[in-house]
């Protein structure tokens, strides 16, 4: 890739990056070019360089944002059996820290709330989901068999709605009940299907 490419690989960076934070924080609903790209420290001008409208961004950024996400928890999966990890999975994402923490937490439960308002977003947050429910499925270099797909998509469901509920209780003793209950059931709920399953992993801790 010559300079000028590479220049404006960075810009477009910066620009999803700058989208990012505002889907994680206030949602892209809300917010105009001239916002992500004023975020960006650029002009609003420089914007269809790199996206033909608001639409394209926001599918870019969603795809951006639960990819990052996605490798991440990969990241944290490696060796694991599937109730450790989606067990962990629960328990470090349903906490008062990544509630209150937008800005640099996990982007799925934005994008759910996107993908409701805008086509594009919803094409986006689709298949993203897909690939996140395959990697709770998978993990990356976990031993023993995959989890169950229900076991994966309910567990990325339990995440996702509890930190909507959670977030929109705000910091209060209500919001940190909802993570806590929903934390608990998870826990009972994946330790109940591996036992029913004759796994080892039935007792197993992470």
């Amino acid at each position: 890739m010559n300079q000028r490419g590479k220049q404006k690989a960075v810009t477009r960076r910066r620009i999803l990056d700058s989208a990012a934070r505002h889907l994680k924080t206030v949602g892209l609903t809300g917010a105009s070019v001239s916002d992500v790209m004023g975020t960006a420290g650029l002009t609003v001008g420089g914007f269809y360089a790199h996206f033909g409208s608001k639409e394209d961004l926001a599918g870019a950024v969603v795809r951006h944002t639960m990819t990052e996400r996605r490798l991440m928890f990969l990241e944290r999966f490696k060796g694991l059996e599937w109730g450790a990890r989606l067990r962990s999975a629960l328990r470090e994402y349903l906490t008062p820290a990544h509630r209150d923490d937008r800005a640099n937490g996990c982007p799925l439960s934005m994008a759910a709330i996107e993908a409701v308002h805008t086509p594009a977003t919803a094409s986006a947050f689709q298949e993203e989901f897909e690939r996140f429910s395959q990697a709770f499925e998978s993990g990356q270099g976990a031993i023993g068999d995959p989890a169950p797909r229900d076991a994966a998509i309910g567990t990325l469901a339990l995440m996702i709605g509890a930190m909507i509920l959670a977030r929109a209780a705000g910091q209060s003793a209500a919001s940190d009940e909802i993570l806590e209950a929903t934390n608990a059931y998870g826990q009972a709920a994946l330790e109940g299907l591996a036992r029913a399953q004759g796994s080892p992993q039935a007792t197993a801790k992470p």
